[in-house]
């Protein structure tokens, strides 16, 4: 018998990746450093990055829900590989041929080496998380419920919560939870979840609560900063604190926001629906690889000038339908990607016969 997908979480994860290409249009574009503080579209622009900063943990937490009980998978491991890679030469090439600006010597290598150059950070921590989680769920399953629970506060507390209130230790504990550490905390995240969490008594009105309210703080906590210490509401640098991965707000949110979602375990589509979703679901990571390209993004918000439109009451309506035509072409890119390598694949065994 066919196993069924978790069409709930398949919709996670598209959401996931448009919410990161939305923040991307904002943190790539200069919209942040533009927009009029305590402006209409002040608070919405910083009202939607409190709400979407989570979805890096969502990802994660998906990872630790579906592979704690998977076994490590070299394939796959280097079918993510090749993916980064191809997506890195191909845009390369592109830009050398197409000249948009001039590239040097340092993005032919980050190009050919983007894993080991940390050309995309996120691929550099996942890959680096494939590679742990067999340990990962070795550590998991020597642990009962409340041990692994205690195991995930502590974590949350060294790797999120001590950076934030003593900075001496941001670059020691891998603060704004890019890195493995916290990559590993949410890992545990979504794998107790899977395993000791019954979607059907999680209750979804509070987890609305739970998702909005934290972030809502967040963003009084940034605006208190920058009146109460007249802070340059311009400066983006010091914001991070608020908004990284692994602050407690942004933890919160995306806890209770993967919850939700987990609660629809049930859901069922019409099957032409679930396929278009896991289709999409699917390529998601390619959306990331092609939209999140340094060379792409310093070309594409350069080019669309997004910061441009900030002062118009539309602006939060124009960019989500900029974003959505930016993610159906990324999507589009993929999935012709993969229809060729079909070819090639037949053409080679057609040769081979």
């Amino acid at each position: 018998m066919e196993k069924r997908r978790s069409i709930n979480l398949e919709i996670l994860r598209i959401l996931c990746i448009y919410m990161v290409l939305y923040l991307h249009s904002y943190t790539h574009s200069g919209v942040l450093e533009k927009v009029l503080p305590f402006s209409g579209n002040f608070y919405g622009v910083w009202i939607i990055l409190s709400l979407f900063y989570c979805t890096i943990n969502g990802f994660v937490m998906i990872s630790g829900y579906f592979m704690i009980n998977s076994t490590f998978n070299i394939k796959k491991i280097l079918n993510l590989w090749f993916q980064v890679w191809f997506y890195s030469v191909v845009i390369f090439i592109i830009f050398y041929i197409f000249k948009p600006f001039d590239l040097t010597r340092t993005d032919l290598i980050n190009s050919i080496l983007p894993i080991s150059r940390n050309s995309y950070w996120f691929a550099t921590s996942y890959i680096l998380l494939y590679l742990f989680f067999p340990l990962l769920n070795k550590i998991v399953k020597k642990l009962d419920r409340v041990k692994l629970k205690r195991l995930i506060i502590v974590m949350i507390v060294f790797f999120g919560v001590l950076p934030e209130i003593m900075p001496a230790t941001y670059g020691i504990l891998l603060g704004s939870g890019k890195g493995i550490l916290w990559f590993a905390t949410a890992y545990f995240m979504g794998a107790y979840c899977r395993l000791y969490v019954d979607y059907k008594t999680i209750n979804r009105k509070l987890c609305v609560v739970g998702y909005f309210v934290p972030a809502i703080f967040a963003l009084l906590v940034r605006i208190s900063l920058i009146i109460v210490f007249k802070l340059d509401p311009y400066d983006t640098q010091q914001i991070w604190r608020i908004y990284g991965n692994n602050t407690i707000f942004i933890t919160i949110s995306s806890i209770y926001l993967f919850l939700f979602f987990m609660s629809y375990k049930d859901l069922r589509l019409k099957p032409k629906y679930e396929k278009v979703i896991i289709k999409i679901s699917s390529c998601t990571f390619a959306v990331y690889l092609i939209h999140d390209n340094y060379l792409v993004r310093t070309w594409l918000w350069a080019l669309l000038k997004t910061y441009t439109w900030v002062k118009y009451p539309y602006f939060l309506l124009f960019l989500l339908v900029v974003n959505i035509v930016i993610f159906s072409i990324c999507l589009m890119i993929e999935i012709l990607r993969r229809n060729i390598g079909k070819q090639i694949k037949k053409i080679g065994r057609v040769t081979n016969q």
